[in-house]
């Protein structure tokens, strides 16, 4: 081996060896930092592993206070028995329990009236006890004065007691009754037990009316409240209203003991735009006494409450034991638009000569009634009609004065009649006919200021024959 050879392979093995001294320190370095990559590796699990942990306990814990709430409230709305205030836009609110099944709230009404009536030659007439002795004269007095309470309990018993302090004692008494109210399906159901209206003619409560009183032959015909049973069912295309009661306050001025009546309406269009509807209702009264007693009378004031007399009458009907009576209707609405038609027949039983060949008496006479009217809310506004009586509920303005606006006006006239006059029976009680004009304001849906004209065409018969006397009335209401 030359010399040549040899150092090369010594410079070989030094390069080799050189090298391995080289790299071998970094084989140990990444050895080294591999191990602590693992370490720290195993140590992030660990910590991971902890939190997951906690967080399983967490979750845990969630769960239970989730549970623990929901016990809570339930125990809370069993147990749970107060009242909160709910305002629903009116003067006073209703208090509703906190579960909402129970709610009370206290109503009220008041009406003050001023009537100035002008009777052309009332005094030389004969009548001047009767209408205070004066052509002219300006009276004020309220109209009605209530105080009540009204609501509901277990969600379905209602209840209303309502006292009008111009009566005295129980005949302040007006509204005194609690019943069932429910829905099945689609068809509303009412019970009702106490001192209610009759299920007979049309009832729209006095603060909903168009014009200050009820037409002639309402006030001539239809009874007012008594005590008895009533129920009604209804949906929005039909109504049901019927009752049995006492017959006290029956209609003219007998002593009823029985009182049988029901009414049902159809609708055949019913939109908060467009309602026609039509309707009857029959009424059934037995009267107190006997052959030979007074049966009952008819009688009525000319539109307003307060004029002083009764333009139309009838005397004591003798013998009679009953009476019937039915009344068709008609209602129709079209946006502010509203019209209005009744019709009243009235049939005195004399049961005394029932099956005898006898002359007819003034016990068996007939008596008639009716009225149209119309309205138009010049403001827009459209009037609720309510499906379960078939009749219209308040206006509510669209701009009150309480906003800034001018509240709802309305303007109406009505032609109304009540004959009280059956000369094939002898008796002579007067016809009437009343042309009535009205204005009404509504500030506020529970405040109201009516003006009303009412011309009373000459009355044929009776007492007050050839009387055609014009009233004036105003009146203002506010309703809570």
């Amino acid at each position: 081996m030359n010399s040549k050879t040899k150092l090369t392979r010594v410079s070989m093995v030094a390069l080799a060896a050189a090298s391995v001294l080289v790299i071998r320190p970094g084989f140990a370095h990444a050895a080294t930092t591999a191990a602590q990559l693992q370490a720290e590796i195993n140590q992030l699990q660990a910590q991971i592993n902890a939190l997951s942990t906690q967080q399983d306990a967490i979750n845990a814990q969630v769960a239970d206070n989730a549970l623990a709430v929901k016990k809570l409230a339930t125990a809370t709305k069993a147990t749970k028995n107060g009242w909160g205030m709910v305002s629903k836009g009116n003067v006073l609110p209703d208090f509703v329990s906190d579960d909402g099944s129970s709610s009370f709230k206290i109503i009220g009404r008041l009406q003050g009236d001023l009537t100035m009536r002008q009777v052309p030659g009332a005094v030389s007439k004969g009548q001047a006890a009767a209408l205070n002795g004066k052509s002219t004269s300006i009276d004020e007095s309220f109209r009605r004065v209530r105080l009540g309470v009204q609501g509901q309990f277990a969600k379905y018993w209602v209840y209303k007691f309502q006292y009008d302090f111009l009566g005295s004692a129980a005949a302040g008494i007006t509204d005194a009754y609690f019943g069932y109210n429910r829905k099945f399906g689609n068809v509303g159901n009412e019970f009702l037990v106490g001192n209610q209206f009759v299920a007979f003619g049309q009832h729209t409560p006095s603060n909903y009316i168009t014009f200050m009183e009820d037409r002639l032959d309402t006030s001539v015909f239809r009874p007012g409240r008594q005590l008895g049973i009533s129920g009604r069912d209804y949906t929005k295309y039909w109504n049901a209203w019927y009752s049995l009661t006492n017959g006290r306050g029956a209609a003219g001025t007998g002593s009823g003991t029985l009182a049988v009546s029901g009414q049902i309406g159809f609708n055949l269009i019913n939109t908060s735009h467009t309602v026609i509807h039509i309707g009857n209702s029959l009424l059934y009264n037995r009267f107190a006494g006997g052959t030979g007693t007074p049966g009952t009378a008819f009688k009525s004031a000319p539109d307003a409450h307060f004029y002083g007399a009764n333009l139309i009458a009838t005397p004591s009907l003798i013998d009679v034991v009953s009476n019937f009576v039915y009344s068709p209707s008609l209602v129709v609405k079209y946006g502010p638009a509203s019209f209005r038609a009744n019709y009243y027949m009235e049939n005195t039983i004399d049961h005394s000569n029932k099956g005898k060949a006898s002359d007819l008496t003034a016990a068996q006479a007939t008596f008639s009634g009716w009225a149209v009217q119309g309205d138009y809310i010049l403001t827009g506004e459209t009037r609720p009609f309510d499906d379960a009586s078939g009749a219209f509920l308040g206006i509510k303005p669209l701009h009150p004065i309480t906003d800034g606006g001018w509240g709802a006006f309305q303007v109406a006239a009505r032609l109304d009649s009540a004959d009280l006059n059956d000369v094939h029976h002898g008796v002579q009680g007067g016809r009437e006919t009343n042309v009535t004009f009205a204005i009404n304001w509504f500030p506020t849906s529970y405040t109201r200021v009516d003006l009303d004209y009412i011309k009373v065409l000459k009355v044929v018969g009776g007492a007050y024959n050839g009387y055609d006397p014009s009233i004036v009335a105003a009146r203002m209401q506010f309703v809570f």
